[in-house]
């Protein structure tokens, strides 16, 4: 564990303690127990308290709402992203004070002034389909990875597909009408790419096997790059006689030449 974890760990069991030393109801009967029950929940509920107010006044809404958390969140990422990109601006470089006023203005400003139907519409709908797109991925990727170099048969790894397919096809159609539309669009894309994966199998396993054949190239040109090297540092540091100099005059045109090779992978 680092420093920082370390820090991080002792200030939140430190905190626990005095939010418990600060409540007479538990001073009474305090206990290890109680610190590490209710301790973290006790110091959760003050931080919420005290940054609602906050953020209910500059974003212009109130905790009943359900956009409440999805508002907040969406702030924060913009103002550390604002942040982040106003240091590429040289009228903004080191100068701390006005990149946290402007960040804040533009942040503020985009959220508070935003429409339920432009947040739900623009905002929210957006990062669904990213999460509904991103875990079809994943299950894509795990279970395409677990069938191309499990299986050496094109016939058996085709038939894994067609499985999989049917499996999806399966879950997705029984639910189908519960999914708004978007969710459903990104289910059609999703067994379009199973079907493609069936029908060129054979192409995909042999890009693979490609890839690794070029990265196990790339491997062994980097390892002839660096032996080149180090010999012409050896022949830099001789006496220099013709025989040192033609040595050297080779150990560069290998060295183009390894290198043309390396950058056509």
């Amino acid at each position: 564990m680092n420093k920082k974890k370390a820090v991080l760990l002792f200030g939140g069991i430190l905190g626990s303690f005095v939010v418990f030393a600060m409540c007479p109801q538990f001073a009474s009967s305090l206990t290890i127990s109680d610190v590490i029950e209710r301790g973290p929940q006790q110091l959760v509920e003050w931080i919420k308290e005290f940054t609602t107010p906050f953020f209910e006044a500059i974003l212009n809404t109130s905790s009943y709402d359900e956009d409440f958390f999805s508002r907040v969140l969406l702030f924060l990422l913009m103002f550390v992203v604002i942040y982040a990109l106003s240091d590429k601006i040289s009228m903004f470089k080191d100068r701390i004070g006005i990149k946290f006023i402007v960040t804040s203005a533009v942040s503020i400003i985009g959220i508070r002034y935003m429409t339920r139907l432009e947040f739900v519409n623009g905002v929210l709908l957006p990062y669904g389909v990213l999460a509904v797109a991103v875990t079809i991925g994943i299950t894509f990727l795990i279970f395409g990875y677990f069938i191309h170099e499990s299986v050496k048969s094109a016939s058996a790894r085709k038939i894994g597909w067609a499985i999989y397919l049917a499996i999806f096809l399966g879950i997705w159609l029984e639910r189908a009408n519960e999914l708004p539309k978007s969710v459903n669009l990104t289910y059609m894309i999703g067994t379009l790419i199973l079907a493609l994966a069936i029908l060129f199998d054979r192409t995909i396993q042999g890009y693979l096997y490609l890839k690794e054949s070029h990265d196990s190239e790339r491997t062994i040109l980097t390892q002839r790059l660096a032996t080149i090297e180090s010999r012409l540092h050896e022949f830099y540091e001789a006496p220099r006689t013709d025989a040192n100099k033609t040595a050297i005059k080779d150990l560069k045109d290998e060295w183009k030449e390894t290198s043309r090779e390396l950058s056509r992978l």
